[in-house]
């Protein structure tokens, strides 16, 4: 998902890419109990008529259901944010806040969507600028990934439209 902030006061631009999630994590939370519970009723009476080894495994299923659960909410969180202002241009990663952050010249800095080899994969976008390599919106959809990558060029680069309010 891709929203886009401009501020008129000092041509700032802002864009917040993250993951498209559908579920929230108390849905998730309500799902996993249901789940849970009905696995663990029918191992406890599976195993109540001498098949133990049925409660060993349901454990270790629920269990790696809940670590795919979280590692899916945790991925969820992760933000990248672009900012442009002035002559720099800002990136900031993480997942509950910025955790690493790049700045770029803006006149020296290469918007790059490099197409994948087979159609299945696909494209990758970055930014390049004097030996860095970043990439960006690893988990955007390919049409998302193009529109990001046309908004960018248009702000960023020796060639980018100075003053362009898009």
């Amino acid at each position: 998902m891709v929203a886009v902030q401009q501020s008129a006061f000092g041509g700032m631009r802002c864009i917040v890419l993250q993951p498209n999630i559908g579920t929230h994590w108390r849905q998730t939370l309500k799902i996993f109990a249901v789940l849970a519970a009905t696995t663990l009723m029918v191992a406890g009476i599976v195993s109540l008529q001498g098949f133990w080894p049925v409660m060993v495994f349901a454990v270790l299923e629920i269990w790696l259901l809940a670590w795919a659960l979280y590692a899916s909410a945790l991925r969820g969180r992760q933000r990248e944010v672009v900012i442009v202002r002035g002559n720099q241009v800002e990136v900031q990663k993480g997942w509950r806040g910025p955790e690493q952050s790049w700045v770029f010249d803006t006149f020296w800095t290469e918007v790059a969507l490099v197409p994948s080899r087979h159609r299945w994969y696909p494209s990758r976008l970055s930014l390049r600028s004097r030996g860095v390599e970043l990439e960006l919106g690893r988990f955007l959809c390919e049409d998302e990934r193009v529109d990001l990558a046309r908004r960018l060029e248009r702000w960023i680069g020796p060639m980018a439209a100075s003053g362009e309010g898009a």
